[in-house]
């Protein structure tokens, strides 16, 4: 009975096993736009962990301003811990890079000398929030010496921009 059933499991036909799926493509962006794109796609449905992940696609393929922005939503959207201390390096990367946010990001945790230098780089590459606060360092003598002149053009510039702490 033995034989008769293992001849009989050889003779049934078997039907083969369906082929396995197709590896999954990677998720995430595939260039510097596409991220730029998931990161405000992510943002307007407040999806911060998928936002923060584009970001950072963004700024690992060189866009500085992105790696400014990402440190910007670690400080106020901590994941986990740590995410203080890699936004700094966010804003560092971000500032070497000349990216303005960065550098007055960078600014808002230096002292008064080194703060002075990183808001006068912000502003000298735009950052017109960042010239309204150097303007108040050059005013109040707080890193830089006092220079009421610069002051003035540099808040008028600030206001004049739209940048509410010139004004």
């Amino acid at each position: 009975m033995r034989a008769a059933l293992l001849v009989g499991l050889a003779a049934c036909p078997h039907p083969t096993p369906p082929p396995a799926p197709p590896p999954q493509q990677p998720q995430g962006c595939a260039n510097i736009q596409a991220c730029n794109a998931e990161a405000d796609d992510a943002l307007n449905v407040n999806d911060i962990r998928r936002a923060l992940d584009a970001l950072n696609r963004a700024c690992v393929f060189g866009d500085a301003h992105r790696c400014a922005r990402e440190g910007m939503y670690l400080t106020t959207n901590p994941q986990q811990s740590g995410d203080a201390q890699r936004a700094q390096v966010l804003f560092s990367q971000a500032c070497d890079n000349n990216d303005g946010l960065g550098c007055e990001e960078l600014a808002n945790k230096a002292d008064d000398a080194k703060a002075a230098q990183l808001y006068d780089k912000a502003c000298s590459l735009g950052d017109n929030n960042a010239c309204g606060k150097l303007a108040f360092r050059l005013h109040s003598g707080r890193g830089p010496a006092v220079d009421n002149v610069r002051a003035l053009q540099l808040a008028q510039q600030s206001c004049d921009s739209g940048a509410d702490i010139g004004c």
